[in-house]
């Protein structure tokens, strides 16, 4: 498994994807910040790869972190 920064800065940064993709560059800098790259955006990312020859999978991808909110003790998504 890799970070999402890292599968970021493998496929070119987060400006080279954007401009791959049509997604825009905020989106991709919170899958950075939240560690999470969507399942339905994970496609276009792997053909990104598949076109620049950058080994990545889907188990590369980060799974999706469970926090707790310490003020109500909830799980959070």
């Amino acid at each position: 498994m890799r970070t999402a920064a890292q599968i970021i800065e493998a496929l070119g940064g987060s400006a080279e994807i954007a401009r791959d993709t049509g997604f825009p560059l905020t989106t991709i800098e919170s899958w950075k910040k939240a560690d999470f790259i969507p399942e339905w955006r994970r496609e276009k990312l792997l053909g990104i790869a598949g076109r620049k020859a950058v080994a990545l999978g889907t188990s590369d991808f980060p799974a999706r972190r469970r926090t707790v909110d310490p003020a109500s003790e909830q799980v959070a998504a």
